[in-house]
């Protein structure tokens, strides 16, 4: 069975948005991929690559395409919340101090970009 994953992201970066240390610098990657792609998906980009499962369950990539949430007022939790799982190793987490942050697409105007 995996764990779940709950991380403020601002607590893993330093000044300039980039891990604080370098053994994070997967996760981060990982993280603020997740991050653009939920907001962007939001923002109205429907064709933003979505992210894949970074899990490698015995020994193997999983590589399977994760599922996604956003959700605001989380109990115990300032701003929104990002979910996320996947559906075939079922790794999962939540990340959250993301607003704000420069891969944070929330407020971008995708009209006639295309990511294909």
């Amino acid at each position: 069975m995996s764990g779940y994953l709950v991380v403020d992201i601002r607590h893993w970066l330093d000044e300039n948005e980039e891990p604080g240390v370098p053994q994070l610098k997967s996760k981060v990657d990982f993280l603020k991929e997740l991050i653009a792609y939920k907001t962007a998906f939001e923002a109205g980009m429907e064709n933003f690559p979505l992210p894949i499962c970074r899990k490698r369950p015995g020994r193997k990539p999983c590589k399977s395409p994760l599922r996604t949430m956003t959700e605001d007022n989380v109990q115990g939790v300032a701003g929104k919340v990002i979910y996320w799982q996947c559906p075939k190793c079922k790794d999962s987490g939540m990340v959250y101090g993301w607003e704000g942050l420069m891969c944070d697409l929330s407020g971008h105007d995708f009209e006639g970009e295309s990511f294909n």
